[in-house]
């Protein structure tokens, strides 16, 4: 391979010599390079062969251009996976490892790459507003070479769409640079008032509309109509983008929930071996405990979308932030499996909240004014559908830090870290809850419960109610 096209391989796009420019251009123009005229005097015959072998070698050019187009493209492809798994990524990076959730064309070599990385799609619009004027600059060349290689019609659209997306902003930024910024901000949110919760459908039939008032040379405000017209276009790329986000997420959830089941079923195997050499006489006890393991995922996701979905009862209110002040350790399981990536379990949560009708509170409130809510209990679902090792189950700690208060204005009550620890490939999630006794009692309206099964840590209690005597 020439010196040209292994360079070729060090950017997204290919880096020609100029022989290979102007064939390249002749192939895409429909030119052929004759050769100098023969003196053997074959005469007219020889020249129906020369324009033939000239064809032939233009055929022969184009398929070897295409073929270094499609290995560039996956060489860039695998060099954006590369640099997401080494936490070393340009902006384009993250947007090309999204599209491999839906591209048709997606290369084994990559899905090497990314195998053990957990990747979240990243939405593109906010992606894209939070980068820096230097790296939108340069995403936009990278996405331009994106461009240019692909040839998947969907990829194509996708890297067309972030073209122009790029485009608006650099435009915007320019607007608020000028001296009429002010009268381009004013236009700018009238258009973006016309615009907001277009469908794709409406953006289409108001661009077709907005030519045919410009090509009727009727007398209008030229220059805002074009204006119009051009924020149409942005508004269909960032519509665009958003499908295409749907999908890409949907795509990820689906392939997410494949490798779990590939992976359970790899640890049922495993730990049925044995069993199946020794009790080859109790299938039939093996095979209803492989469906119970199969049901282990769905339990899980059933209860998590069944507490997030139900109505918040009269005492309660979510409970779903995590402590940020709590101190933060490694798995003690990292160590014995270093190549297992750390995640951080689901959980949905809740508090129990009332009012104490304290001395004080009857002094100075009625029910109709009733006091502040105290916090009453707590309601945790930890979740744990990938455990390496479902038999053991996760624990919990209480962890108390001197002066741990609550924050916010009025009364500050004692708090304490409560802390839910599992095996691989979980790490530690933490809570600051208030710090009083338990009540560990059985009766109905306490609701002490602490579980694990299914793949479900469950861990409801109230604290110890103080009768207050009128």
């Amino acid at each position: 391979m020439s010196s040209a096209s292994k360079r070729s391989y060090e950017r997204a796009g290919p880096l020609e010599d100029q022989a290979t420019k102007r064939q390249r251009h002749n192939v895409q123009h429909g030119i052929t390079e004759q050769q100098g005229p023969s003196h053997s005097g074959g005469g007219r015959s020889h020249g129906r062969d020369g324009r033939a072998a000239a064809i032939a070698e233009a055929s022969q050019m184009k398929e070897w251009l295409s073929k270094e187009d499609d290995f560039v493209l996956k060489q860039a492809k695998k060099r954006a996976a590369i640099r997401v798994r080494e936490a070393r990524a340009k902006p384009v990076d993250y947007l090309a490892v999204n599209l491999r959730f839906v591209d048709a064309e997606r290369d084994a070599t990559e899905e090497n790459e990314l195998e053990e990385v957990d990747i979240t799609p990243k939405e593109p619009s906010a992606y894209l507003h939070a980068l820096h004027p230097q790296e939108l600059d340069e995403l936009e060349r990278d996405v331009q070479d994106f461009y240019k290689l692909e040839t998947h019609r969907q990829n194509k659209a996708y890297w067309k769409a972030l073209r122009v997306a790029c485009e608006d902003l650099q435009a915007r930024k320019k607007e608020a640079k000028t001296s009429d910024a002010r009268t381009s901000k004013t236009v700018g949110e009238d258009i973006d008032r016309i615009l907001a919760n277009k469908s794709s459908d409406q953006l289409i039939a108001l661009e077709r509309s907005i030519n045919e008032k410009l090509d009727a040379r009727a007398s209008i405000d030229v220059d805002y109509w074009q204006h119009l017209l051009q924020s149409v276009k942005y508004k269909q790329a960032w519509t665009q983008l958003a499908e295409m986000h749907a999908l890409i997420v949907k795509a990820a959830d689906e392939e997410a929930r494949r490798k779990q089941v590939v992976f359970r079923n790899g640890k049922r195997a495993a730990a049925e071996a044995p069993v199946r050499v020794k009790l080859d006489t109790v299938g039939a006890s093996i095979k209803s405990g492989q469906s119970t393991e199969l049901d282990f995922e769905s339990a899980a996701q059933r209860l998590y979308r069944q507490e997030a979905a139900s109505q918040l009862k009269d005492d309660e209110e979510l409970f779903n932030h995590e402590s940020v002040r709590a101190p933060k350790r490694p798995p003690k399981w990292l160590a014995k499996f270093p190549s297992i990536k750390p995640i951080k379990p689901k959980f949905f949560n809740r508090v129990y909240v009332g009012v104490d009708w304290t001395a004080y509170n009857k002094a100075h409130y009625t029910s109709e004014d009733p006091p502040p809510k105290t916090v009453w209990g707590y309601r945790f679902n930890i979740f744990y559908p990938d455990l390496v090792d479902s038999t053991k189950a996760p624990t919990y700690r209480i962890e108390r830090q001197l002066g741990l208060k609550s924050e916010g204005p009025g009364y500050q009550e004692d708090l304490c870290f409560l802390r839910f620890t599992a095996g691989p490939p979980y790490e530690d999630v933490v809570f600051e809850i208030v710090d009083k006794d338990w009540d560990h009692s059985s009766r109905f309206d306490r609701g002490y419960k602490s579980s694990f099964d299914k793949g479900i840590l469950q861990l409801h209690f109230k604290f110890k109610r103080i009768t207050f005597r009128s």
